[in-house]
């Protein structure tokens, strides 16, 4: 993060490695952070995920939303789709 702190994937993955600790909170910090530098399909997924896992589900299914509306104009298979999905029970 020191070398690079406007990275997106740095960000990605300190969040990615919070969510197997199951520290949501901290975690939605760096996918926040990420969206903020680089909101894409990849990034969003991650979030909407951190926010179902964490109780956060309105907020999940927004980020659905705003997932749906780039689906046009970016790549982003199903899975990404179906990881924040099965977050939202």
């Amino acid at each position: 993060v020191e070398l690079e702190p406007y990275f997106f994937a740095v960000h990605q993955d300190i969040g990615l490695a919070l969510m197997g600790l199951k520290r949501y909170e901290e975690a939605i910090t760096e996918f926040e952070l990420a969206v903020t530098l680089n909101s894409s399909i990849l990034t969003l997924h991650t979030l909407g995920w951190a926010y179902g896992m964490s109780g956060e589900k309105d907020k999940a299914i927004d980020v659905l939303e705003k997932m749906k509306n780039l689906e046009g104009h970016q790549t982003g298979g199903n899975v990404f789709f179906g990881i924040v999905e099965l977050s939202v029970p």
